[in-house]
């Protein structure tokens, strides 16, 4: 039996709080910890930059002193990572929002997909690119990035769901797997230099045919 169903549902209890730890925690960071990493990225590069000056200035032996370069690195510095800490302020106060949009949103679209038959391939240099294929029915497949699964437990199943929260423009802020099954062993698993010869598929990719029509599906290359 292979199947796959769409759901949309309210947020649970559980991914709400997550939503609020997670908006709470960039939150916090960014009060408190932002400037104090900023400023230590400023040391090291700038403090690098004068360093650097005053090994010029001592290997043709002309030029300012050491003291000179230092106030100048310093008010250069100073004025760079300001502008910089103010520029990087925004943007982390967009992604809070687009949490905060989710949870007056409170949607949560979970697609559970029922499979006997899976295929993996993986990709060792770089996980992110690593993916799954499951027939979930007998003409089509569906792919899963390793990404959105690689830290669920036991994955892949032979029933599980994908979830995925999206804010009020309807834009994905957050995702993740829950398996319900048991754990399904893959039919077979495509080494890395195999997959060198494939199209990397897309998260949630649907394609027509069967497992065993991988490598003409996916577009074999040389």
């Amino acid at each position: 039996m292979t199947k796959s169903e769409i759901v949309t549902r309210p947020l649970t209890a559980t991914e709400r709080r997550w939503l609020r730890f997670v908006a709470a925690r960039r939150e916090r960071f960014l009060s408190r910890a932002g400037p104090y990493l900023m400023l230590l990225l400023g040391i090291v590069c700038f403090g690098g930059l004068w360093g650097l000056s005053v090994l010029a200035t001592r290997a043709d032996k002309s030029g300012p002193s050491w003291r000179v370069f230092a106030v100048f690195w310093l008010v250069v510095g100073t004025a760079i990572t300001v502008w910089a800490y103010r520029d990087v302020k925004p943007h982390a106060h967009v992604l809070q929002e687009k949490l905060r949009s989710a949870l007056r949103q409170n949607a949560a679209c979970e697609i559970r997909i029922i499979s006997s038959m899976v295929i993996q391939c993986e990709n060792r240099q770089d996980r992110k690119k690593g993916w799954y294929g499951f027939q979930f029915d007998d003409d089509h497949i569906v792919f899963v990035s390793v990404r959105f699964c690689q830290r669920v437990r036991g994955f892949p199943t032979s029933d599980f769901s994908m979830v995925d929260i999206a804010d009020e423009k309807g834009k994905i802020v957050a995702g993740y797997a829950r398996n319900h099954g048991d754990p399904l062993v893959p039919l077979r698993t495509i080494s890395g230099q195999e997959a060198a010869r494939l199209r990397i598929p897309e998260h949630m990719e649907i394609v027509s045919g069967n497992l065993t029509q991988i490598d003409t599906l996916l577009g074999v290359h040389t």
